[in-house]
């Protein structure tokens, strides 16, 4: 059994006024200014809901989600799901939040105005074309265990000026995919849970402009705080680094990759992490054409090393020309 919405409802309930899957047509549209709840709502006795929108899905009072499925499920977007609309701007709701994990595919507008966009306890966020826009007002999207998320779009948290994340995961995988993929906060990417992996090909900015490494936002366009990985083939940029492996007051060791791409833009240093035993490597990959690396001994700080993969072609700066197939060699700074 199935339910689909083509009219208007202020509201509802999974195992009450509808069951799952629930599709809203391109006419239908839930919630509206005399609701007082979320607009779409699953108990935590009712598992796994899914919810397809093609109209619009808004929870107008404060403190509510557009979605909110308390024991997993998934959600597809292609029109419209917002929590606090922006003419009610008081509010601490999100787009869709998903407790116990879940998938949410976005190819149109996701936004939570009070608090974040997406919220999932684990799972998949795919935010599929270069139209597709989730925004919210402390983080676009949050995933507060395992996570995976692929951007085509626009991820943004534009609200809040001092403490926004674009993307904020535990642990997991960060994909910024096509030149049209862009996620911005005060910080674009933070990891903070365990090491983490980032893959750009779009632009990661951060958009404050001063280091708060006392948590874990401030102004990294890539903030690892466990260490791990960043491929780039793109922009990343960050006032206070580009991107930052390390938070050095918590100690430990990690080994550290920043992966270079022809073509690749970093706005602000590199910085690796500068514990004893650890190990922070940049990495210069093969690609169309050649690349180059004008700044080597000033842009990456704590890393010891430096290898060009086989079949690579860089133009590097100081006593390097070119390089090919795992020349390494010590910088300055570790």
């Amino acid at each position: 059994m199935s339910s689909t919405i083509s009219g208007y409802l202020s509201g509802v309930t999974f195992g009450v006024e509808v069951t799952s899957p629930l599709t809203i047509t391109s006419s239908g549209a839930i919630g509206g200014p005399s609701s007082t709840e979320d607009a779409v709502y699953a108990a935590p006795t009712y598992a796994n809901a899914v919810v397809i929108n093609h109209g619009v899905v808004n929870a107008y009072s404060i403190g509510s989600d557009g979605v909110d499925l308390k024991d997993g499920g998934s959600v597809y977007n292609s029109g419209i799901v917002g929590g606090v609309t922006p003419a009610h701007i008081n509010g601490d709701s999100d787009g869709v939040y998903i407790k116990g994990g879940g998938t949410v595919t976005n190819a149109a507008y996701i936004v939570g105005v009070g608090d974040a966009g997406v919220v999932l306890e684990g799972g998949y966020v795919d935010n599929s074309i270069a139209t597709a826009l989730i925004k919210g007002a402390f983080e676009g999207v949050v995933i507060s265990g395992n996570g995976t998320v692929t951007n085509s779009g626009t991820i943004t948290s534009s609200v809040m000026p001092a403490v926004g994340i674009g993307v904020l995961l535990n642990t997991g995988l960060v994909t910024n995919t096509g030149n049209a993929a862009l996620i911005y906060g005060v910080s674009g990417i933070v990891i903070d849970g365990s090491a983490g992996m980032v893959v750009n090909h779009g632009s990661i900015i951060a958009t404050g402009n001063q280091g708060l490494h006392g948590g874990t936002a401030g102004n990294y366009g890539v903030f690892l705080r466990k260490g791990g990985t960043v491929w780039d083939s793109g922009t990343i940029s960050g006032a206070y680094a580009a991107v930052s492996f390390a938070f050095p007051l918590l100690g430990g060791t990690a080994d550290n990759r920043m992966v270079l791409y022809p073509g690749y833009k970093l706005v602000g240093k590199v910085l690796g992490n500068p514990t004893a035993g650890s190990t922070n490597t940049v990495e210069l990959s093969a690609g169309a054409s050649s690349g180059s690396v004008s700044s080597l001994t000033t842009e990456f700080v704590h890393f010891g090393t430096v290898q060009v993969d086989s079949g690579a072609q860089w133009a590097l700066s100081g006593n390097y020309t070119t390089g090919a197939g795992g020349l390494r060699s010590a910088l300055p700074g570790r």
